[in-house]
């Protein structure tokens, strides 16, 4: 047996065990199946602390190296080492300290990093509204009534476009993420079932 059959072997096996114990709940597969889950967490956070680390590796030669932006790695090693710190010493992240730190750091600079991107989703929306053919005068026009429905004063410039805009994005809107939800995942089951059948052997090296 040839070694990158192996992996593919235990994918396969492990992907059946915990289908049949997804349709069959109360077969006697469930103790195998729950180790399987405990496992995944184990590995999951082997993987976790793999990836820390490789993280740590790799801002350390950028900073010992003086490269491009290398105090921002000089910023994240401060972060890490902080939230770090304070986790241990709290006992996780319910602790009061960590959660207003989460709170008043992290969560803030999130919300300033999608302000940012505000910009750049403005800019592509204007590019796609310019008006080229039928489709994109449909979509100009949704967008315009959507927008318009967003606000007080909507319904003072053109009354009832409120009720437009809610049945835009509930009707049409709705009916076209179902469709990319469904078409997503009909791709994400063809993908895991190339895997489990070894059709797709990238991740093995293969």
């Amino acid at each position: 047996m040839q070694s990158k059959q192996v992996p593919v072997i235990v994918v396969f096996c492990i992907a059946t065990l915990m289908l049949l114990d997804y349709f069959f709940p109360g077969s006697p597969l469930k103790p195998a199946a729950a180790e399987v889950l405990r496992w995944s967490l184990i590995l999951s956070a082997v993987a976790m602390t793999l990836g820390a680390v490789n993280l740590v590796r790799i801002n350390a030669k950028k900073i010992l190296r003086r490269q491009h932006d290398w105090y921002n790695s000089v910023l994240m090693f401060v972060g890490l080492a902080l939230f770090t710190a304070v986790g241990v010493y709290g006992g996780g992240p319910n602790y009061p300290l960590y959660a207003r730190m989460f709170q008043t750091i992290l969560a803030s600079f999130s919300q300033a990093f999608w302000g940012v991107v505000l910009f750049f989703i403005v800019s592509a929306a204007y590019r796609g509204f310019v008006v080229r053919n039928w489709q994109a005068t449909i979509i100009l026009v949704s967008a315009i009534v959507i927008m318009l429905g967003q606000v007080p004063v909507g319904d003072v410039l053109i009354p009832g476009v409120g009720k437009v805009a809610v049945w835009l994005r509930d009707v049409p809107n709705l009916a076209g993420q179902r469709g990319i939800i469904i078409g997503a995942a009909v791709g994400a089951i063809t993908q895991q079932l190339r895997v489990m059948l070894g059709l797709e052997r990238a991740q093995f090296g293969g």
